[in-house]
Formats: C-alpha cells, sequence, structure tokens
C-alpha cells in the first residue's frame, strides 16, 4: 500500500467519503502525520521484534585504533536472536571475525573465560558499539567493516509513492482514522469500532509473525474491486 492508498483508504474509514483530501491541505497532512506516528508505534509494539524490519547494518566506519563505533542511526532494536553476531568482515573480504554481545559491565570485569571459552566479546552502551580494547593497525580486523543484526526504524513518509512498511497496512489506516475522528463530535462514535478493527488486525500480524508465515498483502483502494475490511 502506498501513501496515497493510506490516505484514500484511512479518510473513507473516517468520513465514509470515497473522495480523499488533496496533498498539501490540513486534512492530507493531519492523515499523514498520524499514519508517521503510528507506523513508529507499530515498530515499537511492546514484546514484538517484526521480521519484515529485520535487516543487517553495515557501520559506516570501518575498524580503526579504537575499541568505540557508533551505531548506525536507522537501528531502532538490536537483535537477541541466538547465532545473530557482531561481524567483521577483514579487508581480504573473506575471512571474518564474530563478536557475542554481553552486557558492558562484564565486558571488562569477568574477561572472556566466564563469559564464553574463547570466544569475541563487545557490549552496546547508549548508543555506541564498544569493543573490549581498542584495535591497532597490527590487527587482522584493522580495516574491516563492521555489521549487526536488528530492527529498523521505518521511514518517515512523505511523497504518495512512499510504500507502507508495516505488515498489513490496514492496521495503520484503522488506527489513523480513528485517531482523525477522535475529537470529532459527528464521527467520534465510530472512534472505539476502528480501535477494535485495529487491534484484531494487530493480533493477526502478530500471529503471522510468529509463525514465520510469509503472505502478501493485496493492495486495496476504494473504487479499485478489490475486497477489503469493512466497517459499520
Amino acid at each position: 500500500m502506498t501513501v496515497s492508498e493510506f490516505i484514500t483508504t484511512t479518510y473513507l474509514f473516517a468520513t465514509g467519503k470515497v473522495t480523499p483530501p488533496s496533498a498539501g491541505t490540513t486534512k492530507y497532512n493531519k492523515l499523514l502525520a498520524l499514519g508517521n506516528i503510528f507506523l513508529q508505534n507499530w515498530a515499537s509494539e511492546s514484546g514484538v521484534d517484526w521480521k519484515s524490519l529485520r535487516t543487517v547494518f553495515t557501520f559506516g566506519a570501518t575498524v580503526s585504533a579504537t575499541d568505540t563505533y557508533v551505531l548506525p542511526t536507522t537501528i531502532g532494536k538490536l537483535s537477541k536472536t541466538e547465532g545473530d553476531f557482531v561481524r567483521i568482515l577483514h579487508t581480504d573480504g573473506t575471512t571474518e571475525s564474530d563478536y557475542t554481545i554481553i552486557p558492558i559491565e562484564r565486558l571488562y570485569d569477568d574477561d572472556q573465560k566466564l563469559n564464553n571459552a574463547g570466544g569475541n566479546f563487545c557490549a552496546v552502551s547508549g548508543a555506541n558499539l564498544i569493543f573490549k580494547a581498542p584495535f591497532t593497525a597490527d590487527s587482522a580486523q584493522f580495516g574491516g567493516t563492521i555489521t549487526i543484526a536488528g530492527y529498523a526504524i521505518p521511514a518517515t513518509l512523505t511523497t504518495g509513492t512512499d510504500v507502507i512498511s508495516v505488515d498489513d497496512p490496514y492496521w495503520l489506516c484503522f488506527m489513523s482514522a480513528a485517531e482523525y475522528i477522535r475529537t470529532d463530535l459527528t464521527r467520534q462514535a465510530q472512534y472505539s469500532n476502528l480501535v477494535a478493527q485495529a487491534n484484531n488486525v494487530m493480533e493477526g500480524m502478530k500471529s503471522d509473525n510468529n509463525t514465520q508465515r510469509e503472505s502478501a498483502i493485496t493492495n486495496w483502494s476504494p473504487g479499485g474491486g478489490l475486497g477489503g475490511p469493512t466497517w459499520s
């Protein structure tokens, strides 16, 4: 679903009107702003790691004579999945060094033998990835590329052709429509119904995410001839 389709669908759910507001108008901008707010709410849903947001991030800086590297700003949260290491690809393009993330207080105090015999370790503190000791020019990893697995922060929606990243974009439509009419005395009676619809869609997304089901969400727009969810 694109932003243009999101605006059309959300406005229909909120007002019952098929013709959406034009881009740049107050109503359009309000719907777009709500969409961006709830998009981030979806991405940070408590207790859920959305598989569709999982990616491997590459650090902007290569390995140099330091132990501290700034995390990519597009990381929402790091992966805690077993086997998702911090990885350094050496300059030969083949050799790799893997590091296990441990709590920062254990990085220096316990030493490797008490954590994972023979392993390599690093920790995350604030916006930084920290290794146990600075690398040197003699380190095999020097000049290498650092990658880390995690879950992305969805990009802000701006243009009509931007694609909604929510697994089922109808959730975003229902939630945005509900907030759009929440203080509208002529339409606010639909608020609880729209939120209930959104909650149903959210439960479906969580179920699909937990079972690793892969399915395509059919795009729909009013008058497009394709079935979609309805409310009354």
